[in-house]
């Protein structure tokens, strides 16, 4: 029996696959349309990244026009410049303290003896505009690296921008010459580590680098003890993830488990249903 239908792919078969427009939706065997299925291409933002890389930038030279905020609002850097220069004379760290009337000749441990000594160096090197060079390099590097982040998880970069501005805003306070900036920044390094584990986009072998940051970060600021908050809280996560499987393995309900193996997903029944069916 033959098909009174006419070859495919000539004019009188208009039907044909050959006949349609590569990538459209009544094509759906061209390469096109298994690449993209909805056979839509979006249109590309005009914002891009940049955006975010140029009010770092802008920031950081803001801050550089105006160092005496960053020096002049807080009478501890003198003492932590006095403490680190000591520190880089001597090359050893003070056992008592020599620098306070009240307690002169007590013994004296500094939490915070790398960071005198770091931003000790910086005026050593460029004076007092090293420190504040160092100092807006850290506030907008911080800022910077927030915003980085946030774009690495699919935010647009407009509510990025948006965000980093607000981040700058609540954070203004604390834009000082003192050893609290290192801590920002360690604990944004440190939750960028765990993060990139927990959502597998890293082997387990990069959570070596935690411990020698940390290590560096009790030296430089006693927030060092915020880190050791997010570490035991991801482990404690880990935790409850493989407790979920296990539960899972005993005949527990898998609805309710955990089941991707590296990011804890809860998922409950629908309408209070084993099967999503209405009890």
């Amino acid at each position: 029996m033959t098909s009174d239908l006419p070859p495919a792919g000539t004019a009188d078969n208009p039907h044909s696959a050959d006949s349609l427009p590569a990538g459209t939706a009544d094509n759906p065997h061209s390469a096109t349309h298994k690449g993209n299925p909805t056979g839509f291409r979006s249109p590309q933002s005009p914002i891009g990244p940049g955006i975010c890389e140029a009010a770092a930038a802008g920031l950081l030279l803001l801050l550089m026009l105006v160092p005496n905020s960053l020096l002049n609002s807080d009478g501890d850097t003198a003492h932590h410049l006095a403490v680190g220069r000591q520190i880089l004379a001597t090359g050893t760290l003070t056992p008592t303290d020599i620098f306070t009337q009240p307690h002169f000749g007590q013994p004296w441990l500094n939490w915070e003896w790398l960071a005198d000594g770091v931003f000790a160096a910086a005026d050593a090197v460029l004076g007092l505009n090293g420190v504040a060079l160092l100092t807006a390099a850290l506030i907008a590097g911080t800022i910077y690296g927030l915003c980085r982040r946030c774009m690495a998880r699919g935010l647009h970069p407009v509510p990025t921008l948006v965000l980093g501005l607000l981040t700058a805003a609540a954070s203004e306070i604390h834009w000082l010459a003192r050893p609290h900036l290192f801590s920002f920044a360690l604990l944004l390094g440190v939750l960028y580590l765990l993060e990139e584990y927990r959502t597998g986009r890293s082997p387990a072998r990069r959570l070596a680098l935690v411990p020698p940051l940390m290590a560096v970060w009790a030296n430089l600021h006693p927030a060092f003890v915020i880190g050791l908050v997010f570490c035991g809280a991801y482990w404690l996560g880990s935790l409850l993830e493989i407790a979920g499987r296990w539960a899972v393995g005993r005949g527990g309900n898998p609805h309710s488990a955990f089941r991707n193996s590296r990011t804890p997903r809860l998922h409950l029944d629908r309408c209070g249903g084993r099967n999503g069916n209405a009890a």
